[in-house]
């Protein structure tokens, strides 16, 4: 990356070397020693696999687009992102002329757009590129570095690396010539090595699977698609329906799809996860613009995956429905509320109201604990979600009998309130009913004062004027309840007609207004 003669270091090798974990290494330490004014790194996208069919989940973008968008956002010229593909490349190949700074693409091997390869063919001079591909593919001012398999004492470091994970722990069991029967076996690839000695449990049932596997004389991707084969056919049917609905993803997807696709409850889905992340099969990557984490596979086993699931009868266009009927908001009834939602739910990428959504679905169903976990989950992506808040606060409220818990809740609501007048009423109006309801100390002062709050917001919302109402009444405010309630008291009607008029029946007695207390009566039919 330091050669002045070369613009491009192509990181080169079969699946499950490691291209792209030297690669993001050498990334990592050109940013720490500021070799680079700027990195831009981007996973080249393989649109033969990406959620075509899911209509309007999102726009699809080729991958030439896609660097051509993340040169100008690290860049921060987000305005020529609007412009022709012409001359946004123009565009960009200005701003990299002799700007110091590192492109980073990764699995260049998927890339269905020759365009991407012409433009790193033709780097403006001043702009490097870090490449890593199974095959060669950039060839002009190109530093070729082949991965090969893992020397001897590279096997033995890496294996016993892996001491440390729960299902690899048997590994302190194994002499050196053992762990390098291991290698042989696998042809050194510290991919196949993992799948291999998580997938065996024991030290003797991993020597028994290098004989087994040595005795069949594979090599390269064969062994490796093999390796994955048996790993495969050994998982849980929880697992597998996670993997199916990965393979139908070239870029990481949120916890919120895999949901919906896989139709599994969310502490399935989180044990699933949690295994095929330890078993090197699901990557993790943190995603900074929903603040959590998205999950991905490995481009060599999203390809075996998919042509797994493709032979399985119907299986793909199960879970595509499953998520075109989501993201449509297809079970929503109502064809204006439909509108709203599909909106919420096609933008569960920017934004954390599909988890709401989710949540929600899963307390109509009765699954609360998957509720409160997906309540938490948008809080911890966007801390200031106040809806999240309050629907955790509700939650808490009136299915879990936590009333200090849900009062927390709506303390931190109210310190994200919405500037929307009417949904900042609905808040302190719950907030100040909770509040009255609680039996500390002082709850009848603050639930007045939430009340009053909420009034001042929308005076016309039955609800509070009838719950401050009651508050009034308590204190014996008479002129306080008939200023309340007389300018509502024809337009109620069911169980706050039941409440909101005597209320304002008392408070006329009280005043002695006769003529007031006749007219209520009438209306309450007495």
């Amino acid at each position: 990356m330091r050669d002045p003669r070369t613009s491009v270091a192509h990181v080169i090798g079969i699946g499950g070397l490691g291209k792209t974990a030297l690669a993001t290494w050498a990334a990592i330490r050109a940013y720490e020693s500021n070799q680079f004014d700027f990195i831009v790194s981007c996973t080249a996208k393989d649109r033969e696999l990406t959620a075509s069919g899911i209509a309007g989940l999102k726009p699809e973008v080729t991958s030439f687009e896609s660097l051509l968008n993340a040169v100008c956002d690290t860049l921060q010229f987000p305005e020529y992102k609007q412009g022709k593909l012409d001359e946004r490349e123009d565009a960009v190949r200005n701003m990299l002329r002799d700007s110091n700074g590192l492109l980073f693409v990764d699995n260049l091997e998927t890339v269905d757009d020759l365009r991407i390869i012409r433009f790193l063919d033709t780097l403006p001079v001043g702009v490097r590129a870090l490449v890593t591909s199974r095959r060669l593919t950039v060839k002009f001012a190109v530093y070729p570095v082949t991965l090969g398999p893992m020397n001897a004492a590279e096997t033995c470091s890496f294996v016993r690396s892996l001491q440390s994970l729960s299902s690899c722990s048997y590994v302190s069991q194994f002499r050196d010539d053992q762990i390098l029967r291991i290698g042989e076996a696998c042809n050194h690839i510290p991919l196949a090595m993992r799948w291999m000695i998580s997938k065996s449990k024991s030290a003797s049932a991993a020597l028994k699977e290098v004989d087994a596997t040595i005795s069949l004389g594979m090599h390269g991707e064969e062994l490796l698609e093999f390796s994955f084969r048996r790993v495969f056919e050994q998982m849980v049917q929880n697992e597998r329906t996670v993997l199916e609905v990965l393979s139908l993803f070239a870029q990481p997807q949120p916890s919120e799809v895999l949901l919906v696709g896989s139709a599994l409850k969310l502490p399935e889905l989180q044990d699933a996860l949690s295994t095929l992340i330890e078993d090197a099969i699901v990557v993790k990557h943190f995603n900074q613009g929903l603040n959590d984490e998205c999950y991905t596979v490995l481009a060599i086993t999203r390809s075996f995956i998919y042509s797994e699931l493709v032979k399985n009868g119907g299986r793909e266009q199960t879970i595509r429905v499953r998520l075109r009927d989501y993201f449509e908001a297809r079970d929503i009834k109502n064809e204006d509320d439909r509108i709203v939602v599909r909106s919420i739910r096609q933008s569960a990428g920017k934004n954390d109201s599909a988890l709401l959504d989710l949540a929600e679905s899963a307390r109509r169903r009765g699954d609360l604990a998957s509720a409160e976990d997906l309540l938490k989950q948008a809080i911890s992506r966007n801390p200031r979600n106040w809806r999240a808040y309050r629907s955790l606060a509700e939650l808490q409220r009136h299915e879990f009998k936590r009333p200090g818990e849900a009062l927390r809740l709506y303390e931190q609501a109210a310190a994200n309130s919405p500037k929307d007048r009417i949904e900042r009423a609905k808040l302190y109006r719950e907030w100040g009913i909770l509040l009255r309801d609680s039996g500390q100390t002082d709850a009848v002062d603050q639930a007045a004062s939430k009340l009053e709050e909420a009034h001042e917001l929308n005076s016309r919302d039955w609800v509070t004027v009838t719950a401050l109402a009651q508050i009034y009444d308590r204190r014996g405010a008479s002129a306080k309840v008939i200023e309340l309630c007389e300018p509502l008291k024809r337009e109620v009607y069911g169980k706050t007609k039941e409440k909101m008029l005597p209320l304002l029946l008392k408070a006329y007695q009280r005043s002695g207004e006769v003529v007031a207390v006749a007219e209520i009566r009438a209306l309450l039919g007495q």
